[in-house]
């Protein structure tokens, strides 16, 4: 007989108490509804069995209680069997349950268990069941003794498991996907001691799968499914001592853990302080999971393999990372902590080829050409530990492959599975789990292999066909690189690239053609375009003649790649020169608030002044052409910046003026300490949170701002003032004429909608360096709403103004709504541009002479591609002629518009569009986008593309 396997807790013995699994026993009321009077047999209707009434209870009594055994007859067919026993445990206590272990000589699997008050489950299975012939002998298969007299009624309650053997193996890699987008992968292997059926929970039925592999010996293979994460084959959970054989002693595994219940699924936590991992097995968690992962999510056929459980994680952290999972029961406890994996910090490793290829770039779109008959070099270098191609801890796959007929960017082949193909033992893993080496190659079948501890790659001589290889170090996965066998034998196809023109003004569009190319020996079967010249062809098995379009000025290369009917490839390129308007990137910006740029040349060289995330920055060019720039420096304490304004001082150093709100607000001045500014000085000119929109300018040689004071009264709210400081720099150490300043205008009866606040030229608009303001007033008494005025100073200090207010166009209630204003002076004369909301176009006007007392008739500038456009208005003197530029709300272009002579009655036919669909600007008046110069006398345009949150300039491209 086999030795006493009784589970259940007895009487005093509470044997169930003292198995490894910990379970614990509590008093409860029996569960079932009814019981027999004298105990009764039921067959499981999962038994494997030729006749089940073969199986029978016979009972017999004594002075001591029941005895009842299990009896099998002849010819029974048994290949497993599962019965229940069912007593009254008001009437009986149960005392002892005895399995038989053989029956005439023949081995079985046998265990008998009080799974509840009342019920007491056997299970009896045949080794190997699958390939032996039943079991036919007759003999007892269990024995059962029961004494008078009530049990105590005990039941079991839901235990997660929590032993040494319920340490899951865990792997963790994070890095770039074959996307290219980062993400983070974590993976635990279903561990649960005696859950050999792998259903969540240790009964009775996990003798099933162990007598279905009993007597198997390992070590059991595993295969590797993506970068080293490995799939286990069933065995592994079936050996549930993991002394590398299935056998008796696993069947004790079920008895010492029997109850375990894991249908919580995995708890997944991670966290960058180690000390966070619990420090033993009822130790409860002290930081919530990043992920919890039900139990019928596992991957893998629980028949055939161990079940897995992944989390994955979109973008991988960038520091070190401690990651570990614990296994949850149906009642939300936590069980045993698993491997602990530490996830080195970024930055990852960086593959590459160390041996020189036939050709092409690694990338998916150009991947190498390599020879397969010759053996290739892989380098892996980290930021930080340096070259670490051999080191131990990194680790090499080759992923194959599409065969031939697939090609460079094809779609054809079949994927070879990865299969690493020495033993589980050998596989490498990071963290490595007990038992685990470092294994001597990485094997793709009909492919190739990279030996591990050589960092060498091999491919199978008569592959042909693509296949990528990538590697990982310390947990983190590095690039991928892109590999093509080509046929050798097969001659090379000649690719040549022509256009109807090679030159042209933008936007115009070329016609590019494939004519000229050829296969001496086949034919060509794929033409590939990179029509951006960034190496990644956009247009993949394309048409032999490509339409270009092309809408921004400079020097642009095409590529064309052809591919013969034996998969060689050949490229070449061509280069088109555009005349136009292009662009180049000066910072990050904000890609949802104004940039609110403003251009300036400051000794010789364009510089600008912009807000970068609330922050005023500073960027000077290294040229007078803009070209190239310098660094941007942040001005210190410039919080909450914007309606930004910037000048040139004498001795060619930058000065700047903005409106703060937030801590501190106010107006600000402030001054660079040089042309390429590092360092600055500021001072608060206006101090309250009612003064803003300031405008700066040098008047008299003196920087002299103009700004906006909301007095908050409803019936005189706007009020508008001018102040001019002492000295030619105005730094901290300066003064600021306060008092001496004047006002240009006190809104009592008018409502001041927009200010666009500027300050003419030293030399203009009168005589002497006085200033001139202007700006766009709601009159809703007179019933003349937004009429723009214009206001001079009869002297330098601005103590004293006049007002002259026009209309643009005639004077009817409505007529206009004018918006977005600019303005700027050219041959000492203002002159005035706004937007006319109601006709969605723009209207401009320049005084006729010094005295601006003669003003020119108002000119409409149309724009034929769009009706509504005008927004974020910027005018400037460019080479003596008026240039502007705006964005349409339409295709989210910015245009530029410059006169040809200096009239501005010419309708303004020279410029174009700068950029195109740039993001969706903000209508609001207060958002400033935009912002017009010259450079060497040519045009420069500062403008925020807010879909890419990038602040750019432009500049006119021609024709060499």
């Amino acid at each position: 007989m086999n030795r006493l396997l009784t589970i259940a807790a007895i009487g005093a013995t509470a044997l169930l108490a003292s198995c490894a699994g910990g379970h614990t026993l509590q008093q409860a009321e029996p569960q079932r509804a009814a019981y027999p009077t004298r105990p009764a047999l039921s067959l499981d209707g999962s038994s494997l069995i030729g006749r089940p009434e073969a199986v029978r209870l016979e009972l017999s009594e004594d002075s001591g209680g029941i005895t009842a055994r299990l009896e099998l007859a002849a010819g029974a067919q048994l290949s497993t069997l599962y019965l229940d026993v069912a007593y009254d445990p008001a009437r009986y206590s149960l005392d002892t349950v005895e399995t038989a272990d053989s029956l005439a000589g023949q081995q079985l699997l046998s265990m008998g268990v009080a799974s509840e008050p009342g019920l007491v489950q056997t299970g009896h299975v045949l080794p190997n069941f699958d390939v032996v012939e039943p079991l036919s002998s007759a003999g007892t298969l269990a024995t059962l003794h029961f004494s008078r007299g009530s049990e105590l009624p005990l039941r079991r309650t839901a235990m997660v498991p929590r032993s040494s053997r319920a340490e899951a193996p865990l792997t963790v890699f994070a890095g770039p996907m074959f996307s290219g987008g980062d993400a983070l992968i974590s993976t635990v292997q279903y561990t649960s001691p005696g859950d050999y059926d792998q259903n969540g929970l240790v009964t009775i039925a996990d003798l099933t799968p162990l007598g279905l592999h009993f007597g198997q010996t390992g070590p059991f293979a595993s295969d590797v499914d993506f970068i080293g994460i490995e799939s286990f084959p069933v065995e592994t959970v079936i050996d549930g001592d993991g002394n590398g054989e299935i056998n008796l002693a696993d069947l004790t595994v079920i008895g010492q853990h029997f109850g375990n219940d894991t249908l919580g699924g995995y708890n997944i936590y991670a966290s960058s302080n180690p000390a966070d991992v619990p420090e033993a097995a009822d130790a409860p968690s002290t930081i919530p999971p990043v992920s919890s992962v039900p139990f019928d999510s596992g991957s893998g056929d629980p028949v055939t393999d161990r079940l897995r459980y992944g989390y994955i994680q979109p973008s991988a952290p960038a520091g070190p990372v401690t990651l570990w999972a614990r296994p949850v029961d149906s009642e939300g406890n936590e069980g045993t902590v698993s491997h602990v994996a530490v996830l080195d910090g970024a930055p990852g490793p960086v593959l590459s080829l160390d041996t020189a290829a036939l050709s092409g770039s690694g990338s998916e779109s150009d991947p190498y050409f390599v020879d397969p008959n010759i053996d290739y070099d892989l380098m892996l270098s980290h930021a930080v530990d340096g070259d670490v191609t051999l080191s131990s801890e990194a680790q090499y796959f080759l992923i194959g492959g599409f065969g031939v007929g697939s090609g460079p960017g094809g779609t054809g082949g079949e994927v070879i599975r990865i299969r690493e193909i020495t033993s589980a033992r050998e596989i490498l893993s990071y963290p490595p789990h007990s038992g685990s080496t470092r294994g001597t190659s990485f094997i793709v079948p009909n492919v190739g292999e990279i030996d591990q501890a050589t960092a060498i790659l091999d491919i199978v001589d008569i592959y042909q066909g693509s296949f990528t290889i990538l590697a990982v170090y310390k947990g983190r996965i590095s690039n991928t690189l892109n590999l093509y066998a080509p046929d050798l034998d097969n001659l090379a196809p000649v690719a040549n690239i022509s256009a109807d023109s090679t030159t042209g003004v933008a936007p115009w569009t070329v016609t590019l053609s494939t004519l000229g190319s050829s296969d001496i020996d086949g034919t060509l079967e794929q033409y590939d375009w990179d029509l951006d010249g960034d190496g990644t062809y956009e247009i993949i098995a394309g048409s032999p003649n490509q339409l270009h379009d092309l809408t921004a000025g400079g020097y642009h290369t095409v590529r064309l790649r052809v591919t013969d009917d034996d998969l060689a490839t050949a490229v070449d390129t061509l280069e088109l020169t555009t005349e136009g308007w292009t662009s180049q990137t000066l910072d990050t910006v904000s890609d949802t608030s104004p940039a609110d740029p403003m251009y300036q040349v400051i000794d010789g060289n364009p510089a600008v002044a912009y807000r970068r995330f609330n922050t005023l920055y500073y960027v000077r060019a290294a040229n007078p052409e803009g070209s190239a720039w310098n660094s941007p420096q942040a001005v210190p304490l410039s919080v909450t910046a914007s309606h930004i304004s910037l000048r040139e001082l004498a001795g060619g150093r930058p000065a700047m003026a903005y409106q703060r709100s937030g801590p501190d607000p106010g107006v600000y001045y402030v001054v660079g300490n040089a042309a390429n500014a590092t360092s600055f000085q500021q001072v608060r000119v206006g101090s309250t949170d009612m003064d803003h929109s300031p405008s700066l300018n040098i008047i008299d040689g003196n920087p002299a701002l103009a700004y906006v004071w909301h007095t908050g009264d409803v019936d005189d709210p706007y009020n508008i003032y001018y102040v001019r400081a002492s000295d030619p720099v105005a730094g901290t150490g300066g003064d600021w004429d306060l008092f001496n300043g004047g006002t240009v205008w006190k809104g009592s009866e008018f409502h001041l909608d927009k200010t666009a606040l500027t300050i003419a030229d030293s030399s203009a608009p009168g005589t002497d360096g006085r200033p001139a303001v202007w700006y766009v007033l709601n009159n809703d008494q007179y019933d003349t709403p937004w009429r723009a005025y214009f206001s001079k100073s009869l002297n330098n200090q601005g103590t004293s103004w006049t007002l002259i207010p026009y209309s643009l166009g005639d004077n009817t209630p409505g007529d206009h709504r004018l918006q977005y204003a600019a303005a700027t002076s050219i041959v000492s004369r203002p002159h005035l541009v706004l937007r006319n909301d109601v006709t969605g176009g723009l209207l401009v006007r320049k005084a006729n002479d010094l005295s601006t007392t003669d003003w020119s008739a108002p000119a409409y500038i149309a724009d034929p591609d769009t009706p509504d456009f005008g927004y974020h208005l910027s005018c400037a003197n460019v080479a003596g002629f008026l240039g502007l530029a705006y964005w349409d709300s339409e295709f989210y272009n910015i245009t530029y518009r410059a006169t040809e002579t200096p009239a501005i009655d010419d309708g303004f036919p020279v410029g174009g569009v700068v950029a195109h669909d740039v993001g969706p600007y903000d209508y609001g008046h207060d958002a400033h986008y935009i912002s017009v110069g010259a450079a060497v006398g040519e045009p420069r345009i500062v403008y925020q593309a807010i879909d890419a949150g990038e602040l750019r300039i432009a500049s006119y491209f021609e024709l060499p």
